[in-house]
């Protein structure tokens, strides 16, 4: 039951680095983070993870991570260039994943988990908002975490923008679970 089951909640907002929807404002970097020139790849300086745990940091070693939503306001305006463009893969870096991480074309191991996939919708002025997704990744606690998150088109590659765009701002929102 999931209510028994101990667990944190914590969410990282593009906000936190930039509130410029200005396209000239890209590539952006400051003491909380750093954002390319398409908003495709934003990193968080020194996330807290121990913070974050609270007292489930000295009593865990390794924790399951699951994003529970990611959403974005969607301008009426067509971003992406082709629906390949807004068919994403949402990848993570900066945890000390387990297991998470094999790429078959390099036959290893890499620094990135997949945390999520999502599909835009260029049509709509709605918010967009995935939740309740069921891909769950691990990683060992450490103390902080420079966390990047990078999204990829459908060919594994940052997706292509129409001139003058940016993808919108986004907030990821993530459950963390010990693990028994």
């Amino acid at each position: 039951m999931e209510f028994n089951t101990p667990k944190v909640n914590f969410t990282l907002k593009t906000s936190d680095i930039s509130t410029s929807d200005v396209v000239g404002d890209y590539p952006l970097s400051n003491s909380i983070g750093s954002i390319n020139q398409y908003r495709t790849s934003i990193t968080w300086n020194a996330v807290n993870i121990k913070n974050i745990l609270g007292s489930l940091y000295d009593q865990h070693e390794l924790f399951n991570l699951e994003i529970r939503s990611f959403g974005s306001p969607i301008p009426p305006t067509l971003f992406g260039v082709t629906d390949n463009d807004r068919s994403l893969t949402i990848k993570m870096a900066g945890l000390d994943w387990v297991f998470n991480t094999y790429d078959t074309i390099l036959g290893n191991t890499t620094s990135e988990a997949i945390i999520g996939n999502r599909r835009f919708n260029s049509q709509t002025a709605q918010n967009n908002i995935i939740i309740g997704q069921r891909l769950i990744t691990t990683f060992r606690k450490c103390i902080t975490a420079n966390i990047t998150i990078n999204l990829y088109n459908i060919f594994d590659i940052p997706p292509e923008m129409n001139a003058g765009t940016i993808f919108p701002q986004q907030i990821f929102v993530f459950k963390i679970t010990p693990v028994s």
